[in-house]
């Protein structure tokens, strides 16, 4: 792979949650190798999370958060290795509106083209059927900010689709429906509670298409969760040593013994979680503090993680930690390979938290192929 650092551009325009969206031209290329590998390393993944939730039809964009490790060769070169996975998006990732605005806000770079690839993903698929855009209706950070720039750069690559309001989207119950707003069946929907509704009993109809596909939690390829064990060995391997928090009294005390005496070496993370909260680093508490902490947490919808943390890069003379996050228009059970980018920032600042996220401050690549 060949790695360029660049600088961080702040001065564009582009908020979340009061921060300047740090976007960085630190360029990244792929070897063809190498792009094979990221996507039969995501296809290997997804394969095995769709059989545990039996494989239900699922379509959307959904993106791949890697752990990578970049082993400098020569200059510019360095060597790719995959060390695991932090989780799959699947609740519309806003990397590609973070692109449209980017190609609107910000002069003088360039990044691949990833609408016309989206777009003649969709319509190998669904031909020219019409879309109906469907914004949330509530204030949903970048989701309403970005919502229009989105839409129009989808429809600049030749995409028919149109936007509609959730008033009228329940009146005229459309076949076809990108929904660009979250919504989860326990938690947070960015989305008033009648049209949510409308939208899951929606969801339920034959011939009806919802980008991305609304499923139950025990449907839902995107539950963290499903990335703790596998019968497969090579994704064992993949997933590391990991186990739900829903441990028993005086019949576990093993597992008890377990994740304290490992806890440096354990991260505790809700399955249902986003953007980097509520996470607990085992390594950053005594035994004492620690133990509170799982119980606390017991039975409540936590992991614990055996702890990957991303390795540092360095680029003319700076250290880094660089995550890699390809993105897939997903169709059932298969994947088609859209773009990569990278989220990027001071090894040091990661170091201190150990999350690499776009609100909490991390630097967003531009897409690359």
């Amino acid at each position: 792979m060949k790695i360029k650092a660049g600088r961080i551009i702040t001065n564009h325009g582009m908020y979340l949650r009061g921060r300047p969206v740090g976007i960085s031209t630190t360029s990244f290329e792929y070897t063809n190798e190498e792009r094979e590998y990221v996507i039969y390393y995501c296809q290997a993944i997804w394969r095995d999370v769709m059989e545990k939730v039996g494989n239900p039809n699922f379509t959307g964009i959904i993106r791949f958060d890697l752990i990578p490790c970049f082993v400098h060769e020569s200059g510019d070169d360095f060597g790719l290795r995959l060390n695991g996975l932090y989780e799959i998006n699947t609740a519309s990732p806003e990397c590609a509106a973070a692109f449209a605005a980017v190609n609107a806000l910000v002069k003088g770079v360039k990044q691949a083209d990833i609408f016309s690839r989206l777009v003649k993903r969709i319509q190998c698929i669904f031909g020219n059927r019409k879309i109906y855009f469907l914004m949330s209706d509530r204030n949903a950070l970048i989701k309403s900010l970005w919502g229009g720039i989105y839409l129009r750069s989808l429809q600049d690559a030749g995409l028919n689709i149109v936007s509609i309001s959730t008033k009228d989207v329940i009146k005229k119950s459309p076949r076809l429906i990108w929904r660009w707003g979250d919504i989860r069946e326990n938690g947070e929907s960015q989305y008033s509670p009648d049209v949510t509704q409308w939208l899951w009993e929606h969801s339920q109809k034959e011939h009806v298409e919802i980008f991305n596909t609304i499923l139950p939690d025990n449907k839902d390829p995107g539950r963290k969760n499903l990335l703790l064990k596998s019968k497969v060995p090579i994704m064992r391997e993949i997933y590391g040593n990991n186990e739900p928090l829903n441990f028993k009294g005086h019949s576990e005390i093993p597992k008890w013994n377990w994740a304290v005496e490992n806890k440096d070496k354990l991260v505790l993370k809700p399955d249902g979680g986003c953007s980097g909260a509520n996470i607990f680093f085992g390594e950053y508490h005594n035994e004492i503090a620690w133990l509170k902490i799982l119980k606390n947490c017991n039975h409540r919808g936590y992991s614990l993680w055996e702890l990957k943390p991303l390795s540092e890069t360095r680029l003319c003379g700076q250290s880094y930690a660089i995550d890699l996050n390809p993105a897939f228009f997903a169709h059932d059970d298969k994947l088609y390979y859209l773009y990569t980018i990278c989220r990027i920032g001071s090894f040091q600042n990661y170091q201190k938290n150990k999350t690499m996220n776009v609100a909490k401050g991390a630097g967003m690549t531009l897409a690359f192929i």
